[in-house]
């Protein structure tokens, strides 16, 4: 272990002679070089440490965004209640504007920008540190950090051996086990550490029944004085069942029940839910660390991720409505019956042959959602200057390719379900397994290369930070376009994107420090607006890059027991590209509308600080004032 670099006043250390430091792990230096740390006291931008004391102290049975809501201007919420369930959003941008990182490497979903919290439920136990910095930051990388970028580091591995065991129990979950343990430092230089846990319960929402896995590992390698290889794999393997329906007032006038849940019922005798998410993403990332010279460092990340699992729904014919017990649970008893009744059976031709059977009134069908994703980053740096200039240069490269498709999960006593939406298909008789509705894969290239500068002086620091991106977007279709007689496979999609932004701190004295910091940004569009169609590859027209424009200045105060920062911030978001909900032609099909030209303005105030008492008792305070609104109205046009 290592300690935290702590300055001294003469005058102090004259009336106290004792020295108190924080201890630091040394494995951790090469990763926050990776992960581009950056020092709260002088970095002229609001940014906030989640340290590893804090998250053993307040995490419990809470989601891992919630660990983050005691920073300002960060609301969380556990939205339907379901274990992973939860929402984030940072200075009232939602967690797809918000760029995730764990170790220095982006997670949010490359087609939607979406982070899963379900997929990282075992964070909590494994993180070291959390790094928020709102708004556009410091960050090297062209991501999408509208409202901010949140770096999480995981402890590394350790070079003391030992272990521990811990058993929890809560309303939440029936028991938490968790185990540790470390093999120390090998005489090669080696060191790993493992850690895993397993969850299960009943959930705090009635019928959200879930169960939850954890594993992590971490290596690392000392080579010789120049390199260094370090190795992280995580994942969290995890099923729950959801809630979705909205309680009405009248639900709870009438049921007196906050915790009621009108998505779930029983099935031979057991809980049965609507909704089931499942989802295990694994990620392993392997650092190089090359220190060239005492001036110049070269790191490098390569990364790979696969995601595989999704979540389950209902099909059903028009007109049909859920049966409900008095409870307002759903009586899939009753569904059951409903696809055996002599209303349902059909006859069905196929290939001059009779199919005669039951056709399901209501079935439970799969949405699947697999993805493979690589990456790599790499970045070098050098000291000139007598080390007050610093540059950074690098290159972000990744290719994702995601598979969605819906397939039957339960007849429920059906025989089978009808659908034609495949039209390559030799049958529109479907039965369990089979897939339905859409059957589509998506591809996202991406490439970046960005420049950082950054400058200290005695009373002035400075950065200034440049990106270009290009994100390419394709689209293949195997359901509504003959194979391979047809288009089934877009043309790639290309957005050039770029970043451009910079700050400055001053020091008034060694305790008052005032900085401004301001950028504009060049977003590529989501997939999900490109291509805003389940059922082909047509391309949305004159869709544009979403352009931010962002500011703040404030104020940061660094006494021997109080730390105090206040600052406001002014966004203004420029042609954010967003789709209706889907609207009814009259025909009976339905379409939805692109609507472009709006824009938002995000302003509002934050402060934040720390009163040490006593050694033993610290009193904390965060609070923010925001004034978040669409900037005009806007219109789409509705066409047949």
């Amino acid at each position: 272990m290592g300690y935290e670099k702590k300055v001294i006043s003469v005058e102090k250390l004259k009336k106290n002679k004792s020295i108190l430091l924080e201890p630091e792990g040394i494995a951790l230096k090469e990763v926050k070089i990776l992960s581009s740390s950056v020092e709260e006291r002088k970095a002229p931008i609001s940014v906030t440490k989640v340290k590893l004391k804090q998250i053993q102290e307040v995490r419990g049975a809470q989601s891992f965004p919630e660990l983050m809501k005691y920073t300002p201007s960060v609301y969380t919420s556990r939205e339907g209640g379901g274990w992973g369930d939860s929402r984030m959003s940072v200075r009232g941008f939602e967690q797809e504007n918000v760029a995730v990182l764990i170790n220095g490497v982006p997670v949010n979903d490359m087609e939607n920008s979406r982070v899963y919290w379900s997929n990282w439920i075992g964070l909590s136990d494994v993180t070291q540190e959390i790094q928020i910095q709102r708004g556009l930051g410091n960050s090297r990388l062209s991501i999408n950090s509208v409202g901010g970028t949140i770096n999480i580091l995981t402890m590394p591995s350790q070079k003391q051996k030992g272990g521990g065991l811990s058993s929890e129990i809560s309303n939440l979950y029936n028991t938490r086990v968790r185990f540790f343990y470390n093999t120390g430092l090998s005489k090669k230089g080696w060191a790993f550490s493992f850690l895993g846990s397993r969850a299960k319960g009943p959930g705090y929402i009635k019928g959200t029944n879930f169960e939850s896995w954890t594993y992590f590992l971490a290596a690392s390698k000392d080579i010789n004085e120049s390199h260094r290889i370090t190795f992280t794999a995580t994942g969290a393997p995890q099923w729950h069942y959801q809630r979705f329906t909205q309680l009405t007032k009248d639900d709870i006038d009438k049921y007196r029940n906050y915790w009621m849940n009108k998505d779930y019922g029983y099935l031979d005798g057991q809980i049965y839910g609507m909704y089931r998410n499942f989802y295990h993403k694994p990620i392993l990332i392997l650092n190089h660390y090359w220190s060239i010279s005492e001036k110049t460092t070269l790191s490098t990340s390569v990364y790979a991720s696969w995601g595989n699992g999704g979540g389950s729904g209902i099909l059903r014919k028009k007109g049909y409505s859920i049966p409900r017990t008095p409870e307002q649970l759903i009586n899939w008893e009753q569904i059951r019956q409903d696809n055996r009744d002599s209303t349902t059976l059909d006859t069905v031709i196929v290939n001059n042959d009779t199919i005669v059977g039951f056709t399901g009134k209501l079935v439970h069908r799969y949405s699947m959602n697999n993805h493979k994703w690589y990456g790599a980053i790499s970045n070098l740096q050098t000291k000139l200057m007598q080390d007050k200039l610093t540059i950074n240069t690098g290159i972000d490269i990744r290719y994702y390719q995601g598979t969605h498709y819906r397939k039957i999960k339960d007849l429920l006593w059906a025989d089978f379900w009808v659908d034609n939406s495949n039209v390559n298909a030799t049958s529109p008789i479907k039965r369990v397994g089979d897939k339905v509705v859409y059957n589509y894969t998506s591809t996202v290239y991406w490439y970046g290369y960005y420049l950082q500068t950054q400058l200290t002086l005695d009373k002035i620091s400075l950065f200034l930070v440049g990106s270009i991106s290009n994100t390419g977007y394709q689209r293949t279709d195997s359901f509504y376009y003959k194979i391979p007689e047809e288009k089934y496979k877009s043309d790639v999609v290309n957005f050039p994107g770029y970043t451009a932004k910079g700050g400055m701190s001053y020091s008034l004295n060694e305790k008052n420090i005032i900085f401004v910091n301001g950028g504009y940004y060049s977003r590529a569009p989501f997939f999900k607006f490109v291509f805003f169609d389940r059922t082909s590859n047509n391309v949305a027209t004159d869709i544009k890059n979403e352009n931010i424009l962002s500011s703040e200045a404030g104020y940061k105060f660094f006494g021997s027991k109080m730390m105090l920062q206040i600052l406001g911030y002014y966004t203004y978001w420029k042609n954010k590209v967003m789709t209706s909900r889907p609207i009814a032609l009259p025909n009976g099909d339905f379409t939805v509308v692109q609507i472009p030209g709006l824009n938002a303005i995000h302003k509002g105030i934050e402060i934040e600080g720390s009163f040490n008492i006593t050694n033993k008792l610290e009193v904390k305070i965060n609070g923010n004032f925001g004034d978040w609104r669409w900037d005009k109205d806007v219109f789409g046009i509705v066409n047949d």
